[in-house]
């Protein structure tokens, strides 16, 4: 076994022979590792310019809106692909997406959450959702490419990803063209 020549940076690589399995692990693991061991090694945040942080829904303001909530679990529920939610500025949008994370996460399904307030790249995004997924993919990887990956990897994986605040980018793109 050698330290630092892994796929990635800090990780072992191992090279199995005869009846053994190859095991990478990182580097952080204390104490022996023996065969059949199952150790989970600590994801990698490799996106800079994704805030995956949605803003705190403030109980003391929050206020139920019933139908719209009811709503949307509903169609949370019935898995449909894309639901949007438009409103006017100041109604709550951004706490109705935090709202409706929690009882998923309840569920155990997987929420990837995304605030475009810092407007990323498209690689950017499509490899922060698939390392949300489990699945790295390099920097340098073409656009096409990632619309694939990400195409089959949440076609196999259940998962909610909200895009909150993703009108900067029609923002951003419109500052460009002035």
């Amino acid at each position: 076994m050698s330290e630092g020549n892994g796929p990635l940076p800090g990780q072992v690589s191992g090279i199995a022979k005869d009846h053994a399995r190859q095991m990478l692990v990182g580097r952080d693991v204390n104490g022996p590792v023996n065969f059949g061991d199952s150790i989970e090694a600590q994801r990698q945040i490799l996106v800079s310019d994704i805030n995956p942080n949605l803003p705190p829904r403030k109980l003391a303001l929050w206020v139920d809106r019933a139908q719209v909530q009811a709503e949307l679990l509903k169609q949370i529920d019935e898995q449909t692909k894309l639901i949007e939610v438009v409103a006017l500025g100041g109604f709550g949008k951004s706490a109705l997406a935090v709202w409706a994370t929690e009882p998923q996460q309840a569920k155990g399904t997987l929420t990837v959450p995304v605030n475009f307030a810092k407007v990323p790249s498209f690689n950017s995004f499509g490899r922060w959702v698939l390392q949300e997924l489990g699945f790295l993919m390099k920097e340098d990887v073409p656009d096409d490419e990632l619309i694939e990956q990400l195409m089959y990897r949440l076609k196999k994986k259940r998962c909610l990803v909200v895009m909150d605040q993703l009108e900067a980018i029609a923002e951003a793109e419109e500052q460009r063209n002035v």
